[in-house]
């Protein structure tokens, strides 16, 4: 069934990779955060967990928190995650800048899904996309969230998936910012969603805060002209050469 899917998509000009990282990528990232000390693992837009499965299967033996607003992705969420003692999911909801209700655009394949309206570069790309329905949820700032399971003193690493929205859920963190060791961000190489900030503006933000990019894999692209129009971006904080030795 898989590669019948994957005939189709190609078939149409499409190129459909997996929402999270692929082993590759995913072994690189358990790898690093090994060296570094990182025990915990935030993971914002996890939809189903596909991101905190392949950490799993890539030896990342720390705690995920996973974060999901959709009602459906969240209830599978939590099967998934039942049988982990080390995955807690936090209760349906958001991350955002400042909290409180927030409206959800569902898309019809899910992962698509963003507070922001889709734009037609999105729909053109891959019209399985397109909004079907909305939702409304429960949201809170970044910082809340993190509070809850951990201290400003245990390195962390944040994984943010949210479909244009990143902007918005970085405004909410400041002092995870400070904390994290580093962040995985699907950046957008394009506007696809009405209001969303580039990939340009979020590596600028984070370079200011200490965080450099460390890998950068494709995450989704348009066969038919071969343009990428996302990319999953890893960023680190830069290590002293003591700092290297003590962590590793």
């Amino acid at each position: 069934m898989k590669r019948a899917i994957r005939r189709f998509t190609r078939a149409i000009g499409l190129e459909v990779y997996r929402r999270g990282c692929t082993p590759g990528p995913c072994a690189a990232l358990a790898r690093e955060l090994e060296s570094r000390g990182v025990r915990t693992v935030f993971d914002i837009g996890a939809n189903v967990g596909q991101f905190a499965e392949a950490m799993r299967r890539s030896g990342y033996r720390g705690r995920i928190i996973s974060v999901e607003p959709l009602p459906a992705a969240h209830a599978e969420l939590i099967k998934r995650a039942k049988h982990d003692d080390l995955w807690l999911v936090h209760p349906r909801g958001a991350a955002t800048r400042s909290g409180g209700a927030i409206l959800i655009n569902v898309a019809s394949n899910s992962v698509s899904s963003s507070p922001l309206k889709m734009l037609p570069s999105h729909v053109s790309a891959a019209p399985e996309s397109k909004t079907v329905a909305k939702v409304e949820c429960t949201s809170w700032p970044l910082d809340e969230i993190v509070g809850q399971y951990c201290d400003l003193s245990e390195p962390v690493f944040v994984k943010i998936d949210t479909q244009g929205f990143e902007a918005e859920v970085l405004a909410g963190g400041p002092s995870t910012l400070e904390q994290a060791q580093g962040l995985l961000l699907e950046l957008s190489l394009v506007p696809l969603y009405e209001g969303q900030s580039v990939w340009r503006t979020l590596v600028d933000q984070l370079e200011d805060r200490g965080l450099q990019i460390w890998r950068i894999d494709p995450a989704f692209e348009d066969r038919t002209t071969g343009q990428t129009l996302q990319v999953d971006a890893m960023f680190f904080r830069h290590l002293s050469p003591n700092e290297n030795h003590e962590a590793r």
